[in-house]
């Protein structure tokens, strides 16, 4: 496999560039103290702080934008939020 991971310690390694670049970029970040876990989807985000923190957040949905921590208890309000406060395109 000819991408490989340039991350300390990682060695995960890729057929295709753009799944190196997937793998690289996961802006999802889990927040619990001590945990250095990120993903490239909320869903997974969510899955592991179930299953990792054993919880399950009263608002899961997270605004990722950068300086902006307004949570949601659903999806479609994080769309919402994400389309009319920073302009986001709807994905269809």
């Amino acid at each position: 496999k000819p991408y490989k991971c340039q991350h300390k310690g990682c060695e995960a390694s890729f057929y295709h560039n753009h799944h190196l670049k997937r793998h690289e970029n996961k802006p999802f970040k889990c927040l619990h103290p001590g945990c250095s876990s990120s993903f490239y989807a909320s869903q997974n985000l969510r899955q592991h702080e179930n299953r990792k923190h054993g919880r399950q957040p009263k608002f899961p949905w997270r605004c990722q934008f950068p300086g902006c921590s307004k949570t949601f208890a659903v999806s479609r309000s994080l769309r919402y939020h994400e389309t009319t406060k920073h302009g986001r395109q709807p994905k269809y």
